[in-house]
């Protein structure tokens, strides 16, 4: 398992992602994930986040600023707390979507700003719900300035989704 690090960290075949769609949505800085990460993302970004960035804002997303891969626990607390399913590459965050007309619409600033860009992140903040299984974005603790998506068993079939959009905060 790599990359490694303390405890049960690491995943096998990490895959260092430097674009999504074939190269149409590259990354601020490269990301190492899991291969169902990357597939699953990919999809989404396709099947969601580009109508709905065309759709609502006019014009294509080319560049994530994301987080990935993290040997740590959740929400970064230490002691007792679970590990993140970013020390496993499960899991990916996403802060801000660049746009083909050089528009950057953040999680943080766009939550609460034009309401072309509220529209667009209720949007796809709501429907990645039906590709992941945890999404969490703002209005639930640390999660205030992007959004986490991962593909975390919250229960032993692996079929419970645990997504909290919150569009009303």
């Amino acid at each position: 398992i790599s990359p490694s690090g303390p405890g049960t960290c690491g995943m096998q075949q990490p895959l260092k992602v430097s674009a999504f769609s074939n190269g149409g949505i590259g990354l601020t800085s490269s990301a190492t994930l899991s291969c169902p990460v990357v597939a699953t993302t990919d999809k989404w970004l396709a099947e969601v986040v580009q109508p709905a960035a065309m759709n609502v804002l006019g014009a294509q997303v080319i560049e994530l600023r994301a987080g990935s891969y993290s040997c740590r626990a959740m929400n970064n607390g230490t002691g007792t707390s679970r590990t993140s399913e970013h020390a496993f590459g499960n899991a990916i965050d996403i802060a801000a979507f660049t746009l083909a007309n050089g528009r950057d619409v953040t999680v943080k600033g766009g939550w609460r700003g034009a309401p072309d860009e509220q529209g667009f992140l209720r949007e796809v903040e709501a429907t990645a719900c039906a590709s992941f299984k945890t999404t969490l974005g703002p209005g639930e603790p640390y999660h205030g300035d992007h959004f986490h998506l991962d593909l975390a068993h919250h229960n032993a079939q692996g079929t419970y989704r645990y997504c909290k959009p919150r569009p009303d905060v």
